[in-house]
């Protein structure tokens, strides 16, 4: 099951979900490539700005766990609501999704069915228009291609240009 954390709780487990992002970034091409030190440097200046937004509400943490291990959590994952300046339309960002445990693939596939469905009843409480992330996995990108929930997905190239300064 997945669930919005409340922010009493974020606090008090705080350090550990920090970890567990850390963690994920460090091994992740998402966050970390191209400059180890960069990502090293500006962690905490990005989690102590993602700290604040989830005390704001305008950042949201998803915690998911399975009925097998009720008191562990095996996922977590940030969201942020976005609104266009141009169509005015809002999405949930899927900042940041990291396991915090192995699991078997059945129980994965149940939870990200699971936390498809939380999140995207989120989205549509808040009137958002759909829910977009970006991903260097291409495991998750094979997932969006499957049946199930993600069946209607829509994929589009982000493309990023590195720029030295010179």
């Amino acid at each position: 099951m997945i669930r919005k954390a409340k922010f009493n709780e974020i606090q008090e487990k705080w350090d550990s979900y920090k970890t567990e992002f850390k963690n994920a970034g460090a091994s992740s091409h998402s966050w970390a490539k191209g400059s180890e030190i960069f990502f090293y440097n500006h962690f905490e200046l990005v989690m102590s700005r993602v700290y604040l937004e989830l005390h704001q509400g305008t950042m949201q943490l998803w915690i998911s766990e399975s009925e097998q291990w009720p008191d562990e959590v095996k996922y977590l994952c940030l969201s942020h609501i976005q609104c266009s300046q141009f169509t005015r339309q809002k999405t949930l960002l899927l900042f940041a999704v990291t396991r915090t445990a192995d699991i078997d693939e059945e129980t994965m596939n149940r939870m990200w069915a699971e936390a498809f469905k939380g999140t995207a009843s989120f989205a549509v409480e808040n009137q958002c228009s759909g829910m977009v992330a970006y991903t260097d996995l291409d495991y998750l990108v094979d997932k969006s291609k499957s049946k199930g929930p993600w069946s209607d997905v829509v994929q589009r190239n982000f493309i990023y240009f590195p720029l030295k300064a010179t």
